[in-house]
């Protein structure tokens, strides 16, 4: 149990270092909390500042929970917990850590590019599909929350379709319950987009 809590903790740790964040530090640039939409993801540094840095910075928040994954399955901590709810605990942690990171007051992204890195570690096929399912979306709508919300919408039966069918509740309850905590972060984008003031890219 003391393994599975540090683990956990090191992935949540891993998850509070928001890439927007630390490319912002180290250019010099404004926080980005402080200018544009004040979130800390890649939609606001595309709006702030062009698509390489946005590139960089969903790639820097993406690779951090594949990386996170795969330390954890490497550590596979002694437990009777069934392998798929450890990779979807963790993932929760990362993204808990993204949206909430303890260096930066607890305010962080909205851990979409984070959970996409997750899924697409644990089931690349599916987050393919789901990504081209979603690309015309994006295209004609230029609005990335709608996107975003399309993507976690159609990953949610399309992941319990894929997963293990003796670990079906560990990507029930680890994929239901991460997705919550995304759309609760996304509640605002939510409320702009039902009365159409959703800003485009």
């Amino acid at each position: 149990m003391t393994t599975l809590l540090l683990s956990g903790l090191m992935m949540y740790l891993i998850g509070s270092l928001p890439g927007s964040l630390l490319l912002a530090r180290w250019r010099g640039w404004a926080d980005p909390r402080s200018a544009g939409s004040g979130n800390a993801g890649s939609t606001n540094i595309l709006r702030m500042h062009g698509r390489g840095p946005a590139a960089a910075v969903f790639l820097l928040d993406a690779g951090k929970a594949a990386l996170a994954l795969a330390i954890g399955q490497q550590l596979q901590p002694e437990s009777e917990i069934a392998p798929l709810c450890l990779d979807w605990l963790w993932l929760l942690a990362v993204v808990l850590g993204h949206v909430y990171p303890v260096f930066y007051a607890f305010r962080g992204g909205k851990g979409m590019a984070a959970f996409i890195g997750g899924v697409a570690w644990l089931q690349p096929q599916i987050t393919a599909l789901v990504f081209l399912l979603v690309l015309p979306v994006l295209i004609l709508s230029r609005r990335s929350s709608m996107a975003s919300l399309l993507a976690l919408l159609l990953y949610f039966p399309l992941g319990l379709l894929a997963a293990p069918a003796d670990q079906l509740d560990c990507q029930l309850w680890g994929a239901g319950i991460t997705i919550s905590v995304i759309l609760f972060a996304h509640r605002a984008n939510i409320r702009r987009l039902a009365a159409g003031k959703e800003p485009a890219l």
